[in-house]
């Protein structure tokens, strides 16, 4: 699965069926205050809230068992090769190991694609927002690490 499209905070898809929960009972067909019938404002706002919930229901059923998996093992702190995607949601704060000054930098996950280089074994490719500092100005790059094939499991 590519976590570019898949970069989403597994525990967010939990939030958001309960917030679509909510919204859905108050904006049912036919509920509105008054029982006046709907604006043109609400009836939009209606459509919109029924396919929304038709995109998280086809969500929760492509990551059936995701979710499980993901808060395991989340909990347990190792990762498989299959679900380090979901470790690496777009936002997330990586550190970075920069192998000209040796130093260990924070910088911010922007996107993570699996990929194969035809040369060697499938890897995780992260690209990384990384702020440098030269003790006079701070810049802004980008970077990427890769993390190589494993079997099993990995401790984090």
């Amino acid at each position: 699965m590519d976590g570019t499209i898949c970069g989403v905070h597994l525990a967010s898809i939990v939030a958001s069926q309960k917030l679509r929960e909510i919204k859905l009972k108050g904006h049912q067909e036919g509920v509105f205050p008054g029982n006046a019938g709907p604006s043109s404002e609400e009836y939009g706002e209606n459509q919109l809230l029924i396919h929304l919930d038709h995109l998280l229901r086809f969500m929760d059923k492509e990551l059936e068992g995701v979710l499980e998996r993901y808060l395991v093992m989340e909990r347990d702190h190792h990762v498989s090769w299959d679900m380090l995607w979901a470790f690496f949601p777009s936002g997330t704060q990586v550190v970075y190991h920069c192998d000209i000054t040796d130093d260990e930098i924070l910088g911010i996950a922007t996107e993570t694609t699996y990929g194969d280089d035809q040369q060697g074994p499938r890897f995780l490719q992260i690209q990384i927002q990384m702020l440098d500092y030269n003790c006079n100005t701070w810049s802004s790059y980008q970077t990427s690490g890769r993390i190589g094939l494993f079997d099993g499991e990995r401790g984090f």
